[in-house]
């Protein structure tokens, strides 16, 4: 398990790649307050990917408990900006 888990998170790293480029296309599009949120939702998704790249890495080096530790993290701060990024949906179709 720890195999296919170490995979899927080089997956997702790669993934988050291309997320990143839409989501600054978008963000480069937007005003007022709809582009504050955007820049906290990106500046707490570039914290989530750094620290699911340091998982990544220590599970490389077969650190698994600090991997794991680094991607629990990660995930917690990654569901903070999913939050904000569905609020965001809201402020722009409000404005």
């Amino acid at each position: 398990m720890r195999r296919a888990a170490t995979f899927a998170m080089g997956l997702g790293l790669a993934g988050a790649v291309g997320a990143a480029v839409t989501g600054l296309t978008d963000w480069s599009e937007t005003d007022g307050q709809s582009r504050r949120a955007g820049l906290i939702h990106g500046l707490l998704n570039v914290t989530a990917t750094a620290l699911f790249a340091t998982a990544f890495a220590l599970r490389q080096k077969d650190s698994h408990d600090g991997g794991r530790r680094c991607a629990w993290t990660g995930y917690t701060i990654a569901l903070g900006a999913a939050y904000l990024g569905a609020t965001l949906c809201t402020i722009s179709v409000s404005v």
